[in-house]
């Protein structure tokens, strides 16, 4: 196994750490049909990725490196159709096919003075080596659960995420309407703000690139009948 395998299975351990998986067999294999199709149209098709639903109410979804990508019960029971959670898995597919969180753990390993990179250090067998990894894992964990991305990367999972969700024939327009609801969720501590910007500034920048890219007009899947029979909504 390599230092970047392991560190991806690591991330992943640990979110599993904090949240239980949620126990259904059939509804994992419906996200994973899902995510498997958008990962396809994604720019980093070659990925395997993997797919789980963990047992919160918060309302929330996760992407660790390496292709693992996580939703919450709580994110999964906001979604009213199968192209909303869609763009709930998209989000987090682009934040993987981007690299948004290996860039993160590069420019804090670059902050911190060292003249070695990040994958260098990685891949040693020293005692410095298995402290940097520690640490990798640690931050990469931090950006998760407490940090977030940094806003530009956010803002541009969104727009890539409009732009997967019509290019995999699902309606571009999911996203928008899933985080219209999360609005009114963003005085609770389950909302999704505690990691996103806020939603208002997320609908702001999916309205110029659906205006942009005249996505408005396309007439593409939602899909709400199957996806009722999939989850139970409250």
């Amino acid at each position: 196994m390599g230092p970047s395998h392991k560190m991806n299975l690591s991330v992943a351990a640990r979110v599993l750490g904090r949240f239980p998986l949620q126990a259904d067999e059939a509804l994992t294999r419906y996200l994973n049909l899902i995510g498997t199709a958008l990962a396809a149209h994604s720019s980093h098709s070659d990925l395997n990725f993997h797919f789980a639903l963990l047992d919160s109410d918060t309302v929330n979804a996760y992407s660790a490196p390496g292709g693992y990508i996580f939703i919450t019960r709580g994110a999964l029971l906001q979604a009213q159709d199968k192209s909303e959670l869609a763009g709930i898995m998209a989000h987090e597919i682009v934040h993987i096919s981007e690299r948004h969180i290996v860039k993160a753990l590069s420019i804090r390993a670059s902050d911190s003075g060292s003249s070695v990179g990040l994958g260098r250090l990685l891949s040693g067998s020293s005692d410095t080596a298995r402290v940097a990894f520690g640490q990798a894992v640690d931050q990469a964990v931090v950006i998760l659960f407490e940090r977030g991305y940094n806003q530009q990367d956010e803002l541009e999972a969104d727009q890539v995420t409009t732009l997967l969700l019509a290019q995999s024939g699902y309606d571009p327009l999911a996203l928008h309407r899933y985080l219209e609801r999360a609005q009114a969720l963003e005085q609770s501590s389950a909302s999704l703000n505690t990691t996103h910007p806020p939603s208002r500034q997320r609908l702001r920048t999916l309205d110029r690139v659906i205006e942009e890219e005249h996505l408005q007009e396309l007439k593409l899947v939602r899909n709400s009948t199957r996806f009722k029979r999939y989850v139970i909504q409250p």
